[in-house]
């Protein structure tokens, strides 16, 4: 006959057993959960990117300022500046923030480069190919220690550098690939088929 202990002893490491396998279950659903929150705040985090990106005011900003020209810091001053032409440089300030939020985003790593290529293309980096010297004269006579739109050139040069290296334009073929091929029938065709039914 068994013993009541040893009836108690394995009803003991059944129960350590249990408890055991229901720790490790909801560690690795706490663990699944996580996964999924961070994933929503990223599409969160891309979704409200999408939204002031395409906001029509920004495209009318960017529209704008590929369309402005000047030789030097001195001429963008003149031409551009915030005594000079407020509303200009408005827009232009408007535009920069927005490529230096994003490149902050990317440089933590709460997004990333295929996001931004995604939603905007090589934009940042045409911008910055426009502006870098105009950016420069403000680093150096206003901003000298903040550096100012450092994130905005970390984005454009890191996309620069995934342009070099045909990356991005890689990405952009990796998904057409990826499309599903949609065959659309001929008239003929369509005849067939209508009159086979």
């Amino acid at each position: 006959m068994v013993e009541f202990n040893t009836v108690l002893s394995f009803i003991q490491a059944f129960g350590i057993i249990v408890g055991v396998a229901y720790y490790i279950m909801n560690i690795k659903n706490n663990q699944r959960n996580q996964r999924l929150t961070l994933e929503t705040r990223h599409a969160q985090l891309y979704m409200t990117m999408f939204d002031v990106i395409y906001d029509q005011e920004i495209w009318r900003h960017l529209n704008e300022i590929r369309q402005y020209t000047y030789t030097d810091y001195n001429d963008f001053m003149e031409k551009y500046g915030p005594i000079k032409n407020p509303e200009a440089y408005s827009k232009l300030t408007k535009v920069w923030w927005f490529f230096t939020e994003m490149g902050t985003l990317v440089y933590r790593g709460l997004i990333t480069v295929d996001d931004c290529a995604h939603l905007i293309s090589i934009t940042p980096t045409e911008i910055w190919s426009q502006f870098n010297v105009a950016i420069q004269g403000l680093r150096e006579h206003y901003f000298p220690a903040a550096g100012a739109y450092v994130s905005f050139e970390y984005l454009a040069k890191v996309m620069m550098s995934r342009v070099e290296a045909g990356e991005i334009s890689r990405m952009s073929k990796e998904w057409l690939d990826a499309t599903p091929e949609v065959v659309i029938p001929s008239v003929s065709e369509l005849r067939l088929m209508l009159r086979s039914d």
